[in-house]
């Protein structure tokens, strides 16, 4: 049992009565068999509660990918500060709305690239993310 991984995307399985989309369904297999299987729902619930799920076997795996993220904790806010002042200026803000956003975004991103260092999270291939898991989740598995 120790091999088992949620072939599950995210998307939603069950539609309730309010209209809110819930993951009812988990589909779970062996980790040979999910590096060539892929989860999907059709956009159609044939008039059902129950949104259909598809998986294809034999095919590549469609794995995430991983996202370089800010690492906030090797951040120098000295320099941050400082570029924002010199880049933020009232020069930024037009009769526009939004190219005086786009303009002000684009400092705050500039002084960010320029401040905190990026890194790449690790990727484990042999498991897909699931929405639903919880540290609460990790240590039922555990006992």
């Amino acid at each position: 049992m120790n091999d088992l991984v949620a072939l599950n995307t995210g998307s939603g399985t069950d539609i309730r009565q309010t209209g809110e989309v819930s993951h009812l369904h988990i589909a779970m297999t062996n980790i040979n068999i999910a590096c060539t299987a892929n989860w999907s729902v059709i956009n159609d619930t044939l008039g059902s509660d129950h949104i259909p799920i598809i998986i294809k076997l034999n095919e590549a795996a469609i794995t995430e990918v991983a996202m370089p993220q800010w690492s906030y904790q090797r951040v120098d806010w000295d320099s941050f500060k400082t570029i924002c002042h010199t880049l933020l200026t009232t020069d930024v803000i037009g009769d526009n709305v939004v190219s005086s956003r786009d303009r002000v975004v684009a400092a705050i991103i500039q002084a960010a690239e320029s401040s905190i260092p990026m890194v790449k999270p690790a990727l484990n291939l042999l498991r897909k993310s699931v929405p639903f898991w919880t540290k609460e989740c990790t240590e039922a598995v555990r006992k």
